[in-house]
C-alpha cells in the first residue's frame, strides 16, 4: 500500500516530464534568470508589448492588476510619474516597467 507512491512519482517517465519547461519558458530563463539582472531596454522589449507608449488608469490596473484606487495612489504620491495631459492621468509605459523592476528587486 505504501509503494504506491514510490511506483508512481519516481518513475522515469515522470521525472522526464516535469524535467521539460515549455520553450516559451526556456527562453525567459535563458534571457533573465542566467543573467540575473535585466537591462531597462530588455524589459521595455519584452514587457507589456500590446500597450501603447503611454497609458491611462485603466492600463496601468490591468498592467499591474492592482484596483483604480491603488492605481490612483501610485500616480498620487509620485512612485509612477504623471504626464500633464489636461484633466486625464497618463503614464508613460517605462515609467510603469521600471517600477515593477523596482519592486521586485
Amino acid at each position: 500500500m505504501a509503494d504506491w507512491w514510490s511506483d508512481t512519482h519516481t518513475s522515469a517517465a515522470w521525472q522526464t516530464k516535469s524535467a521539460v519547461s515549455p520553450p516559451c519558458f526556456r527562453e525567459f530563463n535563458e534571457r533573465i534568470f542566467m543573467s540575473n539582472t535585466i537591462s531597462v531596454n530588455t524589459a521595455y522589449s519584452l514587457m507589456f508589448k500590446s500597450y501603447p507608449e503611454v497609458v491611462g488608469i485603466t492600463d496601468i490596473c490591468k498592467m499591474l492588476n492592482i484596483g483604480r484606487n491603488k492605481a490612483y495612489q501610485l500616480v498620487n504620491s509620485g512612485i509612477l510619474r504623471r504626464i500633464p495631459c489636461s484633466r486625464e492621468i497618463k503614464v508613460a509605459k517605462i515609467t510603469v516597467i521600471d517600477y515593477v523592476l523596482q519592486s521586485a528587486q
